[in-house]
Parts: C-alpha cells; sequence; structure tokens
C-alpha cells in the first residue's frame, strides 16, 4: 500500500512538472513583443527574465577562437603561431624556443623532400656535364665518375639557420655540446646554415692574413683576458685531454 501511494505522488509529481512547462511554452507562443508605437510585453512566468541581447562584432569569444584557429593553420603551413600573427604577447624565452624546436622537424622535413631534390637534380646533371666535357677533372676520366655517380654527386644542402630566441644562450649551449661530446663543429654550422669546411676555410685564410700582417689573430683566444671562471675552465679542459 505505502508503494502504491509513492507511485501515484510521483504521477502527479511529474504531471504537474510536465503541466507547467507546457503551460509555459503555450504562453510563450502567444505572447510577444513589440517596441513599435504601440510597445507591448507579455508577462513573465515566476523564474524567466526579459534579456534584450545585442549583436556585437568582435564577440567576447572572438580573440580565444581566433588564436585556436590560427594555431591550427601554423601548424598546417610550418611556421610558428607567432610568425603567423605576429602575436608575441606572453612570449617567454622558453616557450618560443619550444614552439621552434616543435615545428622545426617539420622544417627539415620539407626541406629534404621538397626543396632539396630539384636542387640535387639540377647539381647533379651539372657535374655530369662538366666532368663530361673535362672542365672538372676526376682521377680516372668520366669512366669513373659514371660508375661511381652516387659517390661523387652526393651533397648535403643546407637551408637557412634554426631560428633562435636568445642568440647568447644559442651560442652557450653550443659551445657545452661540443666540449662534453654531444655534438661536431658540422653539426653545429648545420644548425647555423652553413658548411662546416667552407667556415674552416675561411678562418684560415683569414688567421693567415691577420697573422702575416703582424696583427692578433681574433680566433686565438688571449689567456690574459680570460675571466677567472674561463681559466678555472680552461684548466680542467687541459687536464680532461692530459
Amino acid at each position: 500500500a505505502f508503494e502504491a501511494i509513492e507511485a501515484i505522488e510521483d504521477k502527479e509529481f511529474k504531471d504537474s512538472y510536465r503541466d507547467f512547462f507546457m503551460a509555459a511554452l503555450d504562453r510563450a507562443a502567444e505572447g510577444e513583443i513589440s517596441i513599435s508605437g504601440n510597445p507591448r510585453v507579455s508577462h513573465l512566468a515566476p523564474g524567466e527574465k526579459l534579456e534584450l541581447l545585442s549583436t556585437r562584432t568582435p564577440s567576447p569569444e572572438f580573440l580565444s577562437v581566433n588564436r585556436e584557429l590560427s594555431r591550427d593553420i601554423a601548424r598546417a603551413i610550418g611556421i610558428s603561431f607567432g610568425g603567423l600573427t605576429m602575436n608575441h604577447e606572453n612570449a617567454t624565452y622558453s616557450s618560443v624556443r619550444m614552439e621552434n624546436s616543435s615545428i622545426w622537424p617539420v622544417v627539415v622535413r620539407r626541406r629534404e623532400r621538397i626543396a632539396a631534390p630539384p636542387c640535387q637534380s639540377l647539381y647533379e646533371n651539372w657535374l655530369d656535364e662538366e666532368v663530361g666535357e673535362s672542365r672538372i677533372e676526376v682521377k680516372g676520366g668520366y669512366e669513373a665518375f659514371a660508375a661511381n655517380r652516387e659517390r661523387f654527386a652526393w651533397a648535403l644542402w643546407q637551408g637557412p639557420a634554426k631560428p633562435s630566441a636568445d642568440d647568447g644562450k644559442s651560442a652557450k649551449a653550443s659551445s657545452e655540446r661540443i666540449f662534453n661530446g654531444t655534438s661536431t663543429l658540422a653539426d653545429e654550422c648545420a644548425e647555423l646554415g652553413k658548411d662546416p669546411d667552407e667556415v674552416f676555410e675561411q678562418r684560415q685564410r683569414e688567421h693567415d692574413r691577420y697573422v702575416a700582417a703582424g696583427m692578433p689573430s681574433p680566433f686565438v683566444r688571449n689567456p690574459a683576458s680570460n675571466k677567472d671562471g674561463d681559466r678555472e675552465e680552461d684548466e680542467t679542459r687541459k687536464k680532461e685531454r692530459a
């Protein structure tokens, strides 16, 4: 009997709740709001309120939506968010470095698969013609070149330098990688978009020029100008080499 009474009360509560909303919908369908010469406003039920909305451009949500769309667009075309929007608000060294690091593999992959193949093809055909016409001498002649074409024509195509958020910190990190043996001069030159052999030859020419002119070479470190920390570091390196 108790369960039957509860079932009846639940049904009555559901019916009354449904009737309330049905009546509100019927009243809203019959009512209207007019701000003409004869203004009319429908009566509001308990819990309802009248709110006049206006159209605003951009809306408060525009900036957040635009930022998210810009991030997706920048990622798709292979550049950073800051490079696309020129918006560097709230950017820090760490955030900019992470942003560049995350997009850099995409840049390198596109360089290797899109930019490098046409350049390599032109270079191989040019080299083939130069060797075939004897303008470039190869030991063994053209026959040796043709037999080892891939080895002779192998090339590494360097692109622009990797973006840096702080050149001083990047240079220090580069020196540290070389010092602790986790990198090479070739790797660090590649980060700058330079050929290591050309850098070496240019440094050698400039060094010989300074020495021949009786001037101190900028490529020779002066121990007297080092700070205490540099002296200690140099001593540590000498001990490790020994």
